[in-house]
């Protein structure tokens, strides 16, 4: 199907998207959606027939929304906690544009997108390879700062949960830029200071070559696994501590994953999470909280957020969010049968990398988070099927 000028458009305006989501992380709480606005904006001068997204999506935008707002009614801290779950509220509303302009791409936009989506890869991570490799010798050339791979870690996590989309859309795997991208990809993995990314990635490989092997069981073992981590973190934390915190100590190989500090701060976190068990405490209420912490290995008795999605919902939502979570693993599961094979491949190894990197790292509430999480979403969106096809 050959691309006219306005199927070109908006494949570009999708590829503006990606290329500046990965060269700037932190811009994915406010650039998508204004790439949403303007192409819904341009779907409508194009007389566009619009196709609206799954209902599932509706009800997860709105029960996260209800719950977060509702959770100001018990929290530790009802009015920052009412006023951090409205902005919560707004930027996952911000997203809908967008998630309707990938819905109602053209099959001519997104062949378009198709031939062109390896090279903002391919430059984001020839970029981090050298700078990661070579110890900040472009970044060298604008400050004076000391510069340390950590910093780089959003890049390094944005990079890698959506190289699925690019994997499943480009059309020519064998050529050179592919392999070549691959080369640069693996030495990003073993030089970034993420973790949680290196576990993410182990994790999308394991669930392709899991795929492959059982595609009728992967999905629906992969959900309940997740889930069943979410339900048992909080009573194996504190075990996980005593048993392991004193071997790993602040030497060896998992020194610079701060592992003993990880598992402290999940440690007091699930103390804290059998105080207020049902309900919580409230969203984003982790970072006003003085926990009773041994700092043996961290520092402190406060964090920001306890380092893992399954902590975060008990502390801040308790049982009620848990429950919640069940009802979106399950919306989540029921879009991804109406896909067809190579489609549900790719949302769910995309699924199974954000959950790895939210088991261990960043807060669920982030705004640059929550803009990955919607980017995702919109690319996974456009492939649901409409009546068993797409339809322009």
């Amino acid at each position: 199907m050959m691309a006219t000028d306005k199927d070109s458009l908006n494949a570009y305006l999708i590829l503006i998207a990606l290329s500046v989501s990965l060269a700037f992380p932190l811009s994915m709480s406010f650039f998508p959606q204004i790439i949403g606005i303007l192409g819904c904006g341009v779907l409508y001068v194009q007389k566009t027939p619009i196709k609206r997204p799954s209902i599932s999506f509706f009800a997860c935008i709105g029960l996260i929304a209800a719950l977060t707002i509702l959770s100001s009614a018990w929290a530790f801290k009802p009015e920052e906690t009412f006023i951090r779950a409205l902005k919560i509220s707004g930027i996952l509303i911000s997203f809908i544009p967008l998630i309707f302009f990938f819905k109602n791409l053209s099959n001519a936009s997104f062949e378009k997108i198709k031939k062109l989506i390896l090279y903002p890869f391919l430059v984001t991570a020839f970029f981090m390879c050298v700078e990661l490799f070579f110890n900040f010798p472009i970044l060298k050339l604008w400050t004076m700062d000391n510069l340390e791979t950590w910093m780089l870690n959003k890049h390094v996590a944005t990079l890698f949960i959506l190289s699925p989309v690019m994997f499943f859309m480009h059309d020519y795997k064998k050529s050179i830029p592919f392999v070549v991208l691959i080369i640069l990809l693996f030495v990003i993995f073993l030089t970034t200071a993420s973790q949680s990314v290196q576990l993410a990635a182990i994790g999308m490989v394991a669930a392709y070559v899991g795929f492959k092997a059982i595609p009728k069981f992967i999905t629906v073992l992969s959900f309940m696994g997740a889930y069943l981590s979410i339900l048992i973190m909080p009573f194996i934390a504190t075990h996980c501590y005593k048993m392991m915190a004193n071997q790993i100590g602040d030497e060896g190989i998992l020194r610079r994953a701060s592992a003993a500090q990880r598992l402290e701060i999940w440690d007091f976190v699930s103390r804290k999470i059998m105080e207020s068990p049902l309900l919580g405490l409230g969203v984003d209420s982790t970072r006003y909280i003085h926990f009773q912490a041994e700092k043996a290995f961290y520092h402190s008795d406060t964090v920001l957020h306890p380092h893992s999605i399954s902590l975060q919902i008990w502390l801040e939502l308790g049982a009620l969010g848990v429950v919640c979570t069940l009802a979106i693993f399950i919306m989540l599961y029921a879009s991804m049968r109406k896909m067809d094979t190579h489609q549900k491949q790719y949302s769910y190894i995309l699924f199974m990398g954000v959950f790895f990197v939210l088991m261990a790292s960043w807060s669920i509430w982030a705004s640059w988070i929550i803009g990955l999480l919607m980017l995702v979403t919109a690319c996974a969106q456009r492939s649901l099927k409409n009546g068993g096809r797409y339809r322009d």
